[in-house]
């Protein structure tokens, strides 16, 4: 199963914009599909964004500017001032991507309270997360077995074909029950001559 460039985003806790550079600077493989929507296999996505489990600092889920305008309610120009002011700390990515820890945006925008995620959708939506990496792991598995049996009655094929052409080459085979004949015995006049 393959994921959206939203459901990817939020599967990490990153932008889209982050996995949308990823892909472009070649360091993540993705697809199109028809009608031309990236196609990102979970198994390249968590090759390039560990889980968060996996990740260090302080909270794992860090927010662009559009998010975190979301979050408190206000414009992304607002979260840039309080950056640009020094009201709020927050760094860049690789990619030149905004980062922002929601510790810090709930300092500095204090009348906002933090919204109250339900642990039951979180671990919900990691569940099927995993279950489609599972899956892609399992698509990869039965593929490379196809290709591994294919090749297996490909060597077995040549096998008979140069067993065959050796029986040709060699003449019938020898029957190692038989042994080997006699030497032509030699007339009486032959063995009293000498």
């Amino acid at each position: 199963m393959a994921l959206s460039l939203g459901d990817a985003a939020k599967a990490i806790g990153t932008t889209r914009t982050k996995i949308f550079w990823a892909i472009k600077s070649g360091r993540m493989s993705a697809t199109r599909d028809a009608e031309g929507f990236w196609q990102i296999d979970p198994a390249e996505l968590f090759r390039v964004f560990p889980p968060v489990e996996a990740r260090t600092g302080d909270s794992p889920f860090p927010f662009s500017l559009g998010d975190a305008a979301k979050a408190i309610g206000t414009t992304r120009t607002a979260i840039f001032r309080a950056i640009k002011t020094g009201r709020m700390s927050a760094t860049r990515d690789a990619e030149g991507v905004w980062e922002i820890d929601p510790v810090e945006l709930y300092r500095a925008f204090p009348s906002v309270e933090a919204p109250a995620e339900s642990e039951h959708d979180t671990s919900q939506f990691r569940a099927q997360i995993e279950e489609a990496a599972l899956a892609a792991q399992i698509a990869a598995l039965r593929k490379t077995a196809e290709l591994l049996r294919a090749r297996l009655d490909g060597v077995r094929k040549d096998r008979d074909q140069w067993r065959d052409h050796a029986h040709i080459v060699s003449g019938p085979p020898v029957d190692p029950t038989h042994s080997m004949p006699a030497p032509p015995s030699r007339s009486w006049w032959r063995r009293l001559a000498g």
